[in-house]
């Protein structure tokens, strides 16, 4: 049977009531922005549109979203505390982190300038203020280069 919205190409059924056959060209025009249609026929039945399979550019805003409020809640616990073990523990963390996912869709350091700029700057202070060694590590597995 026959597109009933173009008559011309072959479609497939949409409605489980009537028999109506879209083809996809149309059926894509005619859902382009709307999360529930009815069916272009009889109009009576409301048909959950399927976007198709969830891949990883259409969750990539949201894991990225998720992974920014984790590293600032964990930055957010460390602001107060003294230097500690537990503190570099959480430190530790964020940076495994952040190495974690280099060369991914969600590279913070590739995507955001100041941000990079500010995790460089605190592996710098953590080296040669508080004397951590760890950071030039992280230095080193995060931007590729020894500390200056």
């Amino acid at each position: 049977m026959s597109c009933c919205i173009c008559m011309e190409r072959n479609g497939s059924s949409v409605c489980p009531r009537c028999p109506c056959k879209i083809c996809s060209k149309c059926w894509r025009t005619y859902v382009s922005s709307r999360v529930v249609a009815n069916c272009p026929l009889c109009r009576c039945i409301e048909i959950e549109i399927d976007d198709g399979p969830e891949t990883r550019s259409k969750t990539q805003p949201n894991r990225k979203a998720k992974l920014v409020r984790e590293l600032s809640r964990a930055i957010n616990s460390t602001s107060g505390l003294p230097y500690s073990e537990h503190k570099m523990q959480i430190v530790r963390g964020i940076f495994q982190t952040l190495h974690s996912l280099r060369k991914s869709d969600i590279d913070l350091l590739q995507d955001h300038a100041h941000f990079r700029e500010a995790v460089r700057l605190k592996l710098l202070e953590m080296h040669n203020v508080d004397g951590w060694m760890g950071a030039a590590t992280f230095y080193i597995l995060l931007f590729g280069q020894h500390l200056e």
